[in-house]
C-alpha cells in the first residue's frame, strides 16, 4: 500500500565522516521520511528524505560538507545509490 513511513535514523551516519574532516557531530538528528513514488508502468519505486540537523555544525557550508562525505561512504547509500531518490536537507537547506 502506498505511504509514508517515517523513522529515526542513527546519529552515527554523520558521525563517521565527522572523523574524516576532524568534525564531530555527537548531537545530530535524522529524520527520514521513506515513500513510495509511482514509476508510471503501474509499479512503484523507492524515495527517501532525510532532514539532517547538525546543532554543533551552524557553518552552512561545513554541515553540507560532512552530510555529503558522509552519504558518499554511508553503506546504505552506496548500496542503494541510482536506485532510490534521495532528498538530503542539513540544518533547513536542501542539497
Amino acid at each position: 500500500m502506498p505511504g509514508i513511513y517515517r523513522s529515526d535514523q542513527r546519529r552515527d551516519h554523520c558521525f563517521i565522516s565527522g572523523e574524516t574532516k576532524h568534525l564531530r557531530a555527537d548531537d545530530a538528528a535524522i529524520d527520514s521520511k521513506v515513500m513510495l513514488i509511482p514509476a508510471g508502468n503501474g509499479g512503484f519505486k523507492l524515495g527517501m528524505d532525510l532532514d539532517i540537523r547538525l546543532p554543533s555544525i551552524p557553518d552552512p557550508a561545513q554541515a553540507a560538507d560532512l552530510v555529503q562525505v558522509a552519504h558518499q561512504v554511508c553503506p546504505y547509500s552506496n548500496a542503494t545509490r541510482g536506485s532510490i531518490e534521495v532528498v538530503l536537507t542539513v540544518n533547513g537547506t536542501q542539497l
